[in-house]
């Protein structure tokens, strides 16, 4: 892992192998929390890391029983974890 330090206004940039980049930028920090913005292609997708693991966690639980897969549940899921940093 590469660990970075930057002050407020201050961007990394990360390419890849087909020269494609992404900007992030560290708009603020209040409160010990930091505000990140990107920059990306519209192709790729940008999620956070929690509601990117709960989608992983849903997806591999309705390959394995289909029975398990319950949107409404994946619903609340996700929306109790964006409504924790909004």
């Amino acid at each position: 892992m590469l660990v970075l330090t930057r002050k407020p206004e201050e961007s990394i940039i990360v390419v890849s192998p087909k020269g494609e980049t992404i900007e992030i930028h560290l708009a603020k920090i209040e409160n010990e929390r930091a505000k990140l913005g990107i920059e990306a292609p519209t192709e790729f997708r940008i999620f956070r890391k929690e509601v990117y693991d709960a989608v992983i966690q849903s997806n591999s639980a309705a390959q394995c029983d289909p029975e398990a897969f319950d949107r409404t549940k994946l619903f609340k899921k996700f929306s109790a974890l964006t409504d924790t940093f909004m």
